[in-house]
């Protein structure tokens, strides 16, 4: 019994020390390696025989190993076989293993780079183009004046700015002054202007978001429609015009994901800031 604890015991370090793993070991070798590995252990114990018939087996053979009892005769051969694999070949598993991983980090990164794509570069962004109407006549008893000779130069400024902005749908109320804003630019690129009640900011929201998705759109409306529309499509909040200033300019870019972009500029002649806080149109 301890013949065999001790053989069991010595051999994994005999083998490791003189034999290292090989997946190409020939049956002639692996005998060979029996052999020595048979000299190590006669030195250590008392061995009669050995025997290795094939490249699998290995049979210590003693008539000297300890038995169950202390006076019992050992007169028969204690066989210990031992088998080895040294000239089986392992499965490939570390060479598979390294190429699913790298398929799975390219198919990861793949998808990552067509995300990315759709999500930034192929994506329809919407712009629209917010602009108060220009200088009105000054009459109380008319509700709707027609532009002054200021605002009619505010308007040649739109059109010489934004001609060539690619703008592909304009927008403007019911009223004279926001038609006559935009008129300009409708003729120098050749749109037709779409007309809205000052009233239906939502539905002019919904119009923009359906029927112009990755367009650029121009609105002209009033000092308190004006930033309720950039206040809906952005997201923030943005406070009613004061009454004396024409040249405010919001520009708002929406994305595909993401929360919409509000860029606010000032434009043409400058206007006197900060008088007046009424409005004469009533929106939803």
């Amino acid at each position: 019994i301890r013949f065999i604890l001790l053989a069991q015991t010595l051999l994994p370090h005999v083998i490791r020390e003189h034999f290292p793993k090989s997946s190409t070991a020939k049956a002639s070798h692996n005998v060979f390696a029996h052999e020595r590995i048979a000299y190590h252990l006669r030195n250590s114990f008392a061995l009669d025989r050995f025997s290795a018939t094939n490249s699998k087996t290995l049979e210590l053979i003693s008539r000297r190993c300890y038995c169950s009892g202390p006076f019992e005769d050992a007169s028969a051969d204690t066989i210990i076989r031992i088998k080895t694999t040294m000239d089986e070949t392992p499965a490939p598993r570390t060479k598979l293993r390294t190429v699913v991983v790298f398929a799975m980090f390219f198919a990861v990164l793949g998808a990552v780079v067509v995300f990315a794509y759709f999500s930034t570069f192929s994506r329809p962004i919407t712009t629209v183009i917010l602009v108060r109407h220009a200088e009105k006549n000054i009459e109380p008893s008319n509700p709707d004046p027609d532009l002054s000779p200021a605002g009619r130069a505010r308007a040649q400024e739109i059109a010489r700015v934004f001609g060539s902005a690619g703008i592909n749908a304009i927008y403007a109320t019911q009223f004279k002054r926001t038609q006559q804003t935009v008129k300009p630019l409708a003729d120098r690129i050749g749109a037709n202007v779409s007309l809205l009640n000052a009233d239906q900011t939502d539905e002019l929201v919904k119009q923009i978001l359906t029927n112009h998705r990755g367009q650029t759109i121009f609105v002209a409306g009033h000092n308190n429609t004006v930033p309720a529309i950039a206040s809906i499509l952005s997201g923030e909040n943005f406070p009613v015009i004061p009454e004396s200033e024409y040249d405010n300019l919001f520009i708002v870019t929406i994305y595909r994901f993401g929360k919409a972009k509000v860029v606010k500029l000032k434009y043409g002649t400058e206007s006197t800031q900060g008088v007046g806080t009424g409005t004469m149109v009533q929106a939803n």
